[in-house]
């Protein structure tokens, strides 16, 4: 036991000793001797604390929850759907590490009342104008006499029955309400339901006025204003869809919930804060490169132009003046599009680095697509394709078309290999009705492998693309006259089935920008000589910067995480996009009858029921995807001598591998952006990344830095708020640590005892495979307080080891 005159203190001296730290200070240290010789023979804190008293030691008063202030004193937090913070140190600078993940919603959305992204259904108003003639109410589905509030109730019931019976997953939105009052006044009025489909019109000069007309719609009138526009065709402007966004935030402030984009903006404030967005990369980083002696790509090899047409020019007649030429938006609904505006209209653009660039050249973002074509010198040389259908007399299916898409579409592409290889991913998830090939790239035009397998060139490809320097990717290109043909995913022609005469497919520049691999001339890095692609350049920065090891990791990790996603793309694809799109090119007659809405619940059913038979249910647990070598192996047996054109399950096994790499590619981007945005600090200051990107992204980048020592230990709930899943009824306001106001707690935490004191129990583990604890133990690992015990052991220990103590930053 230590002596009662070390552990007795006053009255005053302790009032003293919290007012004064040098007072607590050397009240301290008068007890040192003693009570380190202690310390160490009890050789374990426990025993330590078990010897001394605890009410000799003043302490801080104890926080009751580690989620610092009061509910009403802070907003919620809308946008994303997990915020990960994690800690660790990085080139001699520490770092802390704020990784948000979402899940790509709209910025109208987010912004619901509730933060409830769900749309809230009812019956709204509808002017008979808008109906081309009368309806016919003898064609109606249900009918129903009330007054007109019994009538949409007993609409919205029928509407419910019918979603949970036979009509299981069809979309209820559009359905009409008629309701006819009666003359008399004791009488009852009629009501009609007309599902989606099911209505008709008579031929008749006037309606009724007696007659209302309801339609089952959004209740958000901002909601659907922007969705009628853009079924018009009519482009919503960046600067009105974010006014409309501004005026809807102030609502949910009310409710005590914050959009993100004002909490990233009063943070970043911070002199420490460094800002990585997923977003197209700025025209300012790049420029445009001509490769010397290389000719344009020649017509299209005749395997690509015997292609079938796209879906909607195969299954609806070309006079139809309803047929739909695009299906995709334009780009500014997104909160992603949203915020980036935000950024870049309050933030110092040398503080942001954007780590997309997929779609290098050719953004959605109108403004910056603008930019690009500065880089044009001279104008771009005519397609061949385009000048063959000219002098052949084809001329274009004349369908409808968005006024945008028609401004887009006059101004030429800027190349870019990124751009070329990007098109998998809106083949994949945005436009499936488009039909673009891979295939003849992936088995004619790269040389075959002499001793390694074929995976393996395609490998060294995308290491050399993405990794090193261009001309040693080209060296990996066949430049026979055969293989430049197999340089194109889609031919502008289509050769009709008799093989003598021709088609001009439709414009699809707006989905697919780069439609041929750009051997001749394409975007690199500014001032990359030889020339690179903009992330291999990025990491040569990086690697100059003093972290060649992180480099070195990251690149390795690229093409190991690829290979591992490859083995077992159903399983490795958690969201299920890719089992929906292997479904619907292999297994059609089972993915029109089921329901695809939710392609991560769908991946892991084993068996889902028929939309045409309830009782049937269809089998998913024996269809898989073939793995990197066996779809490798799929590939290269297409001959393009045999006259026939790919099938559709080369088709997509080919733009499924292309998405990986590109998928992963934005994960190395994100995760070289966090070094260079770390080494623009001195080193030995405080740094914070903050990453907003998607769900997957995040998690990538997150799963390499714990691999590098970084970790969430000492943080409540292991740095971790929000959940990767969320349900469509579900308020999204996050309720934020005391961390996320304050960025000064992540690097003012003490020093933990057992990292002072050898032999006691382990509060970090050193590697980056952290345990998962409850929220009461981490914060009581963490520490709410800073006991004079902790103080006292922390100098104890120093005075021992003769150096500093080791902490959360240190291992």
């Amino acid at each position: 036991m230590l002596p009662e005159s070390c552990l007795s203190q006053s009255a005053a001296d302790k009032a003293e000793e919290l007012q004064d730290p040098s007072r607590a200070s050397a009240l301290r240290c008068s007890i040192l001797p003693s009570a380190a010789a202690l310390a160490f023979q009890t050789d374990s804190f426990h025993g330590f604390l078990q010897a001394v008293p605890r009410n000799g030691f003043p302490r801080r008063r104890r926080s009751r929850r580690a989620w610092a202030g009061k509910k009403s004193e802070r907003f919620k937090v809308s946008g994303p759907s997990t915020i990960q913070t994690l800690r660790g140190e990085l080139c001699g600078r520490k770092v802390a590490l704020i990784l948000c993940g979402e899940a790509h919603e709209d910025a109208l959305d987010l912004t619901r009342k509730g933060s409830i992204i769900a749309a809230k259904m009812g019956w709204v108003p509808l002017d008979p104008l808008e109906l081309p003639r009368a309806v016919d109410v003898a064609a109606a589905a249900l009918h129903h006499r009330g007054t007109l509030k019994s009538a949409r109730t007993w609409a919205e019931q029928a509407l419910a029955r019918l979603a949970s019976g036979a009509e299981a997953g069809m979309d209820f939105s559009g359905s009409l309400l008629v309701f006819c009052e009666s003359h008399n006044p004791k009488d009852r009025g009629n009501a009609w339901l007309f599902p989606p489909g099911t209505l008709r019109y008579v031929q008749k000069a006037g309606q009724d006025k007696s007659t209302c007309y309801f339609v089952w719609d959004d209740l958000d009138e901002d909601a659907r204003w922007v969705r009628q526009r853009k079924v018009q065709g009519l482009r919503v402007h960046p600067s009105e869809h974010d006014a409309i966004v501004t005026r809807r935030k102030q609502g949910r402030l009310e409710e005590n919930v914050e959009l993100f984009d004002d909490w990233l903006l009063r943070h970043a404030s911070d002199p420490r804060v460094q800002l990585i967005l997923e977003g197209p990369v700025l025209e300012t980083e790049v420029e445009l490169h001509e490769e010397p002696g290389v000719e344009p790509a020649p017509l299209s090899h005749r395997t690509l132009q015997r292609m079938e047409l796209d879906s909607c020019d195969e299954e609806e007649p070309e006079d139809d003046g309803q047929t739909r030429r695009f299906c995709g938006e334009d780009g500014t609904g997104t909160f992603l599009e949203f915020l980036r505006r935000r950024v870049l209209q309050h933030l110092d653009p040398r503080r942001i680095r954007f780590m997309d660039p997929r779609e290098l050249g050719d953004p959605d973002d109108e403004e910056l697509r603008i930019r690009f074509q500065s880089l044009l010198q001279k104008p771009m040389p005519r397609d061949l394709e385009e000048q063959k259908a000219d002098e052949l007399g084809l001329a274009a299916t004349k369908r409808p078309m968005k006024q945008w898409v028609k401004q887009a579409l006059g101004s030429p592409t800027v190349p870019s290999w990124e751009a070329f290889f990007g098109a998998s991913s809106e083949l994949l998830y945005y436009s499936p009705h488009i039909r673009g090939d891979f295939v003849p790239f992936l088995a004619c035009v790269l040389k075959p492998p002499e001793a390694k397998r074929r995976q393996g060139v395609l490998l060294e490809f995308f290491q050399h693309l993405y990794c090193g320097k261009v001309s040693d990717a080209f060296a990996m290109l066949r430049q026979d006259g055969g293989a430049r043909s197999c340089l194109r995913v889609r031919s502008a022609l289509h050769l009709r089935p008799d093989q003598k005469s021709y088609k001009r497919r439709q414009d699809v520049r707006r989905l697919i920008p780069v439609h041929c691999a750009p051997v001749d001339r394409f975007l690199k890095a500014r001032n990359s000589d030889p020339p690179r692609t903009w992330i291999s350049d990025l990491a040569e920065q990086v690697k100059k910067g003093g972290a060649e090891d992180v480099v070195r990791a990251a690149q390795s990790w690229y093409l190991r995480s690829v290979e591992a996603f490859l083995s077992n793309p159903k399983a490795q694809d958690v969201e299920g996009d890719y089992f929906v799109a292997w479904l619907r090119e292999c297994h059609r007659e089972i993915h029109d009858d089921i329901d695809t809405s939710d392609p991560a619940l769908l991946r892991s059913r084993d068996r889902v029921p028929s939309l045409s038979n309830p009782t049937k249910y269809h089998n998913l647990r024996g269809i898989h995807i073939p793995g990197f070598e066996d779809a490798m192996a799929e590939i290269v047996s297409f001959d393009p001598d045999a006259g026939k054109p790919t099938t559709k399950r080369q088709r997509v096994l080919a733009k499924i591998i292309i998405d990986v790499f590109q998928l992963r590619m934005v994960d190395l981007a994100a995760i070289l952006l966090v070094s260079d945005r770390v080494l623009q600090a001195r080193i030995g200051t405080e740094v914070v990344v903050i990453l907003y990107a998607g769900s997957d992204h995040a998690s990538a980048v997150e799963s390499f830095f714990r691999e590098r020592g970084f970790r969430g230990d000492h943080l409540p709930r292991a740095g971790r708020v929000g959940k990767d899943y969320w349900y469509p009824d579900e308020p999204r306001g996050l309720q934020l640590p005391s961390y996320l106001h304050d960025f000064g707690d992540l690097f003012s935490w003490c020093n933990t005892l057992a990292s002072a004191v050898p032999g006691s129990f382990t509060s970090c583990p050193a590697s980056g495979d952290e345990r998962t604890a409850s929220p009461a133990r981490t914060r009581q690992r963490r520490g709410s307080y800073t006991s004079s015990v902790e103080l006292w052991l922390e100098s104890v220990t120093r005075d021992r080891v003769g150096s500093e103590p080791l902490g959360p930053w240190g291992h």
